[in-house]
């Protein structure tokens, strides 16, 4: 029953979502114009689609230990969540290119005896998150928009570095990013990469506008602010809710905030 409840939320969401487009011309002009320049975007070279799983662990594990006040990796989570290799867990990835977080995060657990079910949600087809899932290194590779996508049962963890979350249209976010933590079950974790800019930067400027619905000339609060409230908004719903500023120059097109999210109830 409590299964059925915590997607029950995320579903309500994700209706929110599609009367919003439908019910808002402006909205639904966006959201076809959206969907055009984000599988233009998919196809370019400066798609990041084969980050590795050690690349993840570099963005993430500063956050995370942060959040649980003490060294943290991804495998500490991944640890944590299928109680020491006794549960098994399901690792749901928004955008996840290639698919090697996944298949790499797959083939490690199962060394270690954890057993594991993953999602891979891909805007576009890709051949080799197909290829992927045909020989068993990813479970499941679905393929469209990930505002509509809802698991089959809740899940252990969602992660999106740089997925739908970031590039959706900013009236929808907020709805988005709920969803997909409505996903999680009792202990889940969500790990999403932003990167926010103060002005104009090409396509990129659906996400310089912070987690906000308004513009950027009629936004009255700065950056920081408006993610400490986005982190209250978050812990009435009965999450644990953090940002973490991300600063690493080594890596390529890393983002420089990420959020972790951990429910509560």
């Amino acid at each position: 029953m409590k299964k059925a409840k915590n997607l029950n939320a995320a579903k309500y969401r994700i209706e929110r979502l599609k009367s919003r487009i439908r019910s808002n011309k402006q909205t639904a002009a966006s959201w076809q114009a959206y969907e055009e320049e984000l599988r233009e975007m998919s196809i370019r070279q400066a798609w990041h689609r084969d980050r590795l799983y050690e690349e993840y662990d570099v963005i993430f594990r500063g956050g995370l230990s942060d959040f649980f006040g003490k060294k943290t990796t991804i495998r500490n989570v991944f640890l944590m969540l299928s109680n020491g290799g006794k549960k098994e867990i399901t690792i749901l990835e928004d955008g996840a290119g290639d698919g090697k977080f996944l298949s790499t995060a797959k083939q490690n657990l199962t060394r270690e005896g954890i057993k594991c079910r993953t999602i891979a949600l891909s805007l576009h087809k890709n051949q080799k998150l197909k290829e992927a899932e045909k020989r068993g290194l990813i479970d499941k590779a679905v393929k469209g928009m990930a505002e509509f996508y809802l698991p089959k049962k809740p899940v252990s963890m969602v992660v999106a570095l740089f997925g739908s979350t970031a590039y959706t249209l900013q009236s929808l976010r907020k709805d988005h990013v709920l969803k997909f933590a409505l996903s999680l079950e009792k202990g889940g974790i969500m790990m999403v990469g932003f990167r926010f800019f103060s002005g104009k930067i090409s396509r990129l400027d659906v996400i310089s506008k912070g987690l906000s619905a308004y513009p950027i000339d009629e936004r009255r609060l700065d950056i920081e602010t408006e993610m400490a409230g986005v982190e209250r908004a978050f812990q009435k719903k009965g999450f644990r809710a953090k940002f973490y500023k991300f600063n690493n120059y080594m890596l390529e097109a890393p983002p420089n905030y990420i959020l972790i999210v951990q429910r509560e109830r």
